[in-house]
């Protein structure tokens, strides 16, 4: 939804055909532009699993989001937000004659598409943290798995993290070293050591770094006032 938006401000500000984005999509918008199934079929055309289908969206322009996977994160995600920031400059100069009100609700949208992507990697990354360190714990011989605390998501759906401090305290009774070992594990998961005992060891710490760095692109390229 984020790159839907995305277009959308860039067709407000500076018109069909003049776009950064999908500037050669032609859809059967009043204005030429795509309408949203269009303009999804238009940028996965190319793709491996290219989407032909249709969804409920129809002619509204400002439908809700969901969240999903996008794989290359950085190099999708950056060049997006880069447009939005000069459709906003280009706004506040006052240079683009638009419908304000439409041009901030679409970039409200943006806003919390980019949120909703940002909590589901870390939600990703909790998921993933449980179960592998309660993989390490069984492998140290250890019956218990951690303690988790729950969370809830801009659309409610509720995730799992790991509580530390209370798997700490009911568990670790007074042993330092096991301390140490949950207290690294959980600082170094994410990143990309290089360091792996299996394949799936492997993956998973993969995984974990891509998620992480999905997070960190999100906090770095914020799209507040």
């Amino acid at each position: 939804m984020l790159f839907w938006y995305a277009y959308r401000i860039d067709v407000m500000t500076f018109g069909a055909g003049s776009t950064e984005i999908a500037s050669e999509c032609v859809g059967t918008a009043s204005d030429k532009n795509c309408l949203f199934d269009e303009f999804v079929r238009y940028i996965q055309r190319d793709g491996k699993n290219a989407w032909t289908g249709s969804t409920t969206v129809g002619d509204d322009l400002e439908p809700d989001f969901t969240t999903g996977q996008v794989t290359n994160f950085r190099g999708m995600f950056e060049p997006v937000i880069d447009v939005i920031q000069a459709c906003r400059k280009e706004v506040a100069t006052g240079s683009a004659s638009i419908d304000e009100k439409a041009f901030d609700n679409a970039l409200d949208h943006a806003r919390r598409a980019m949120v909703s992507t940002h909590e589901a990697r870390i939600a990703d990354n909790a998921a993933g943290l449980i179960r592998e360190l309660n993989a390490k714990l069984q492998d140290l011989g250890y019956d218990w798995t951690v303690e988790t605390k729950s969370n809830t998501a801009l659309d409610g759906s509720i995730w799992q993290s790991v509580d530390s401090e209370k798997t700490i305290t009911d568990h670790v009774n007074g042993d330092e070293d096991l301390k140490q070992t949950i207290i690294e594990f959980i600082n170094d998961y994410g990143k990309d050591t290089g360091n792996y005992a299996t394949k799936a060891e492997k993956q998973a710490a993969k995984q974990a770094a891509s998620h992480a760095m999905a997070v960190q692109v999100c906090r770095n390229w914020s799209l507040g006032s």
